[in-house]
């Protein structure tokens, strides 16, 4: 098995997932990909109501883009996913990256997920809000990246089959779950 050189980081909003992969990126020395992925290819692809479309969870804007601008948003996705993972040490965070990649060898593919219970509290500290707007919150996320996975790509986004390893960050403290991934990326070779 080759050294892993791109992580993929698959996260339910309120698990700590946007964290851990922040330390990461920090403690490899590595570049992180997450909404900028978006914002390129949106611009590249001539496609910005598609890319608005993907990142409106809550569905609040009601957005349609046609296929075609669909197709050109997703295509660039996949192709800043595989520069990225070519060029190596990058941790790619959501978008899909452990579909683009799945049969990337050198790609390890991580899901963070948290107890529902857990990830209310923290959206509710995080971003000042009652527990009825965290737990909308939380399912319209869930619903909303669920759907991107199924509808791109077939797949089932909470299924354990998709990731090299899937971790509970059920902890307050997520230094652990940095280190788990720090060791399986550099004993994976």
């Amino acid at each position: 098995m080759p050294k892993v050189r791109v992580l993929t980081l698959s996260r339910q909003l309120g698990s700590g997932g946007d964290a851990i992969a922040q330390v990461l990126s920090e403690r490899l020395g590595w570049r992180k990909l997450s909404r900028e992925v978006i914002d390129r290819a949106a611009r590249s692809s001539g496609a910005p109501l598609a890319a608005l479309a993907e990142i409106d969870e809550l569905n609040l804007l009601d957005l349609r883009p046609s296929a075609d601008s669909q197709r050109a948003y997703r295509q660039k996705v996949e192709g800043i996913i595989w520069q990225a993972a070519r060029e190596g040490q990058a941790v790619i965070v959501g978008r899909g990256g452990q579909m683009v990649l799945r049969n990337y060898p050198p790609a390890l593919h991580i899901k963070i997920v948290a107890p529902p219970e857990l990830r209310v509290w923290r959206l509710m500290s995080e971003q000042g809000i009652d527990e009825a707007s965290a737990l909308n919150r939380l399912a319209a996320s869930d619903r909303s990246r669920a759907g991107y996975l199924r509808r791109l790509y077939g797949a089932d986004w909470l299924s354990p089959q998709l990731y090299d390893l899937v971790i509970n960050a059920s902890a307050k403290e997520l230094d652990w779950a940095v280190d788990l991934i720090l060791h399986a990326v550099r004993t994976r070779a």
